[in-house]
C-alpha cells in the first residue's frame, strides 16, 4: 500500500489491530529488514494486540521523494505527515533501527506526548561518523562454513555482523541486501553527504521522555558504537540500556533471541504502564 503527499510516496504494510507500532528501518534499507524479522520471530499473543506498521522510509525501498526533499528534517516531515494521516492523535509506539532510530528521536521531539514507548536498536545519535565513539576491535565468531563465500556483499556482512555462519549470511542477504538494491541512489548519496544531520541534533541530547524506552546496542558495533548512548539513561526517565556482547550493527541478526526477549519485555512494560494510568 502507498501513501502520497506532495513531496513523497511512502510504501507501507500493516498487520493486526490495536495500538499502532511504527517500525523505522536503517539507512538505505527497506521495511523488510524489520518486517521479516519481527513478524517471523515474535511468536507471542501480546504482539497480536498491536497494529504493526512497517514503512519504506522516503527515498528507500519502494518509497519515492521529490526534489524538494534534501535533508533528514524533510524526511522527518514526510514521516510526520504519514503519522498524522494514519495514526492521527492516537497513542502509538515507535521501533527504530540505526537511521530509523535517529528519525524516531526526531518524532519524539514533535510528538512526545503521543508516543507511549520507544524501542531503539543500534540508533544513530551522532550523524557525523567522525564524532562517534566506536569500539577499537572486534573478533568474529565464524562457524558452519567449509569455505567463506567469495561474494561482493560478504565484506559488508563481516563489517556489520559478529556471528558469521550460513544462517546469518542467508538472513543478511534476504533482509539487508535486497533492501540495499532498491531505493534512490542519487537521493541517498546526496542525503548522506549533505543532509543527514538534523540541524537540531543537539536538542535531542537534551530531550526528556518519561515513557518506557529500550535502547539496545551492540558491544562490537563499528557503525554507531554504544558509548554515545549513555545520555538516554539521564534524559529518559524510564530507560533500559542494554549493550549486548557478540553483536555488531545488525544486532537483530547477531542476537535474534535476545532482541525478541527484550522486545517482549518492552511491550509488557508498555501494557503495565497503561494499566497503571487507567487507575490514576
Amino acid at each position: 500500500m502507498q501513501y502520497t503527499t506532495n513531496d513523497c510516496v511512502i510504501n507501507y504494510e500493516s498487520f493486526g489491530e490495536g495500538t499502532p507500532i511504527l517500525f523505522l528501518h536503517g539507512y538505505r534499507l527497506d521495511k523488510d529488514s524489520l518486517q521479516l524479522f519481527f513478524e517471523s520471530k515474535m511468536n507471542s499473543p501480546i504482539f497480536d494486540t498491536f497494529k504493526r506498521i512497517y514503512i519504506d522510509l522516503p527515498g528507500m525501498g519502494d518509497s519515492t521523494v521529490s526534489r524538494a526533499i534534501t535533508n533528514s528534517s524533510h524526511v522527518l516531515e514526510c514521516l510526520n505527515k504519514f503519522v498524522q494521516h494514519f495514526i492521527g492523535n492516537k497513542k502509538f509506539l515507535v521501533v527504530g533501527q540505526s537511521y530509523g532510530g535517529y528519525l524516531a528521536q526526531g518524532l519524539l521531539k514533535i510528538r512526545s506526548e503521543q508516543i507511549e514507548g520507544v524501542f531503539l536498536m543500534c540508533p544513530v545519535v551522532k550523524a557525523n561518523f567522525t564524532e562517534r565513539t566506536l569500539p577499537t576491535q572486534s573478533n568474529h565468531i565464524i562457524s558452519g562454513f567449509e569455505q567463506l563465500p567469495k561474494d561482493q556483499h560478504f565484506e559488508d556482512f563481516l563489517n556489520n555482523n559478529i556471528k558469521i555462519n550460513p544462517e546469518n549470511w542467508y538472513r543478511f542477504n534476504n533482509e539487508i541486501i535486497k533492501g540495499l538494491q532498491k531505493g534512490n541512489d542519487s537521493f541517498l548519496n546526496d542525503l548522506g553527504d549533505k543532509g543527514y544531520k538534523f540541524n537540531f541534533e543537539q536538542e535531542l541530547f537534551e530531550l526528556a521522555f518519561e515513557q518506557p524506552t529500550y535502547v539496545v546496542a551492540g558491544k562490537q558495533d563499528k557503525v554507531v558504537g554504544f558509548s554515545d548512548m549513555l545520555f538516554f539513561l539521564h534524559q529518559y526517565t524510564n530507560c533500559h540500556l542494554h549493550v549486548l556482547n557478540n553483536a555488531g550493527h545488525n544486532i537483530q541478526i547477531d542476537q535474534s533471541s535476545m532482541i525478541i526477549q527484550l522486545f517482549y519485555h518492552f511491550l509488557e512494560e508498555v501494557k503495565i504502564c497503561n494499566r497503571s494510568k487507567s487507575f490514576d
